[in-house]
């Protein structure tokens, strides 16, 4: 007996066979009618589709046998998938390849054999579709044909049970996203008056899973009113230019609470340019919404507070560096709008060289060191070359991990604060000097506490 060899491809082969999840299903009716047409046209007892395996031979359909598979190694089929064409043993009994084979010698007593191999798209032989019969026999050119042709059919079917399969198992995958990030999809039949939604889109909705009716009007009753103009304003233009739909809006549910929805979707038109049908999905963004109203509120009274104060505010990002300063930079310092660099450059560049590197490192270190304040006091060039007095602090914010993100400040100019005490020191040591001099004491007499 002649052992069927392995081919070149029988890695990708059995790889390709798993991807159709056929071993070891039930039997299905669609291939079951083709092995008895075969079976019939032919004028043989036995008809199968079989699938070869790593190490057997498995019948997904067999007419005439009540065997559900074979090893591999003995099988007839294993040499059918080495071709591409029609493998034909007209009289197994005078085959040496095959006389000695125990499907030959004993049940199911193969003598005549003729199988055609089932290639997938990729080229891959991952079974066949064959006739037996226990007598010597030779095909007819219209029983050749007809095998060829249920072949075809056999592949089809497969193909087509495969791609089912997969769409099925992509539905899932997406149903379950939709689900995980709360969204919905819908399928409007626009003549017929007709929407469908997926239960994630009647959620959003405040629906119950099938309280839908599926019409445009009950849609359009949950849309809030102050909405409901712009959103078929925004579908009927959509229509008419055949243009992508993207919309927000507010709905109502039955409770009374107001939830804004994002809606995307296209429309598909028929031969005339009239509208069929209108696909896409919708998520709630009512959490966005009110994070978006709290953020301009927040960045709102932060502009109130920059322009309130005289003191140079400032809004460092550490992750991209980018520096922001309110408009008392170019009042206390006398810089141009287009002279304010957008970068910690604008800062670093005008500190006093003998205060530079005490007041970043400071700054630095507090930030590293998980800090949440910082302030020092130092000398900033102004535009016309001296430098003024500045009392500088800021506020660093930190994610929930602890990572420094931004840090907002202000710098107040101390320059007259700095003289004023610069004289108020010279005016107290000039009359220590005078009282020293001329021997004289100065008395200091607190009436309300009667210290002296």
């Amino acid at each position: 007996m002649k052992l069927p060899v392995r081919p070149m491809d029988e890695a990708q082969r059995l790889e390709t066979l798993q991807r159709y999840a056929l071993l070891d299903t039930l039997p299905e009716q669609a291939l079951d009618d083709l092995t008895t047409l075969a079976a019939e046209i032919c004028g043989v007892p036995i008809s199968l589709i079989s699938l070869i395996d790593a190490e057997r031979q498995w019948f997904k359909s067999k007419c005439g046998l009540s065997a559900y598979q074979t090893s591999r190694d003995s099988s007839f089929c294993g040499h059918t998938i080495l071709q591409r064409d029609l493998f034909l043993v007209p009289d197994a009994a005078q085959d040496e390849r095959f006389a000695d084979n125990p499907l030959v010698l004993g049940a199911p007593h193969v003598c005549f054999y003729a199988g055609v191999p089932l290639i997938t798209k990729e080229g891959h032989a991952i079974g066949t579709f064959c006739v037996i019969d226990r007598v010597p026999r030779q095909l007819t050119a219209s029983q050749h044909n007809a095998l060829f042709v249920l072949s075809r059919q056999v592949m089809a079917q497969l193909e087509l049970r495969r791609q089912t399969s997969e769409l099925v198992a992509s539905e899932s995958r997406l149903r379950l996203a939709l689900d995980a990030a709360h969204m919905g999809t819908f399928d409007w039949d626009v003549p017929g008056d007709r929407l469908t939604w997926s239960r994630g889109h009647e959620e959003l909705w405040g629906f119950l899973p099938g309280e839908f009716a599926g019409t445009y009007a009950e849609f359009a009753e949950r849309v809030h009113p102050s909405d409901a103009r712009s959103v078929e304003s925004r579908l009927a233009q959509c229509m008419v230019g055949r243009a992508p739909y993207k919309d927000e809006f507010r709905v109502v549910w039955p409770d009374g609470s107001v939830h804004w929805i994002e809606a995307r979707g296209e429309f598909t038109f028929d031969e005339h340019g009239q509208p069929q049908r209108m696909r896409g999905a919708v998520v709630e963004t009512s959490v966005a919404k009110e994070t978006e109203a709290r953020l301009l509120l927040s960045h709102d009274r932060f502009q109130v507070v920059a322009r309130a104060t005289t003191d140079a505010v400032w809004d460092w990002d550490l992750d991209s560096d980018a520096l922001w300063w309110n408009e008392n930079y170019q009042a206390l310092f006398g810089y141009r709008p287009e002279e304010v660099k957008p970068t910690m450059e604008s800062w670093t560049e005008h500190i006093h060289p003998a205060d530079a590197d005490r007041v970043v490192s400071g700054i630095h270190a507090a930030i590293n060191q998980g800090g949440h304040a910082w302030s020092d006091e130092y000398r900033f060039r102004c535009r016309d070359g001296s430098y003024a007095d500045v009392f500088d602090r800021g506020y660093i914010i930190r994610d929930s991990q602890g990572k420094a993100q931004r840090m907002i400040g202000a710098m107040q100019d101390v320059t007259a604060r700095k003289r004023a005490e610069a004289s108020a020191r010279i005016l107290a040591q000039r009359l220590i000097l005078a009282t020293d001099a001329a021997s004289i004491g100065i008395w200091d007499w607190d009436l309300r506490t009667d210290n002296w």
